[in-house]
């Protein structure tokens, strides 16, 4: 018995990814885009989103605390352990010492600057950079 084959639909895909993108990231869109200066370095932004990773996670807490938010298999994680255990990571990484250069691992491709040892820290959403773009 053989397979059948996949026939897409006639005109898909409806349109290309950077079409895509464009309608994603217009203005007026919740993930509109914006140039912002960060560390003397131009950056593309969301301008409809928290600026940073804590605020988006007490804004997804305070909205959904008691709901699942990560399953996998067996084990499920609300909002509410979600946020306690990414605060339990922020507060077990090590304060960096005063005037350092923030450290990078060699060819690391994403990066994000704490400004303190907690994710209590203003961690900039923007600053994460995943070479897609």
């Amino acid at each position: 018995m053989t397979t059948p084959r996949y026939s897409p639909k006639p005109g898909w895909p409806a349109m290309s990814i950077a079409q895509a993108h464009a309608m994603l990231t217009a203005p007026g869109t919740p993930l509109e885009m914006d140039e912002v200066v960060i560390r003397g370095v131009k950056t593309r932004v969301w301008k409809n989103l928290p600026p940073t990773l804590r605020e988006l996670l007490q804004l997804a807490r305070a909205a959904h605390g008691h709901k699942e938010f990560l399953v996998y298999e067996g084990d499920r994680a609300t909002y509410e352990s979600f946020y306690r255990a990414a605060v339990a990571v922020g507060d077990a990484i090590p304060a960096p010492k005063a005037g350092a250069a923030p450290v990078r691992p060699p060819g690391a491709e994403a990066r994000a600057v704490a400004a303190s040892p907690t994710l209590e820290a203003d961690i900039r959403i923007d600053e994460v950079v995943t070479g897609a773009g």
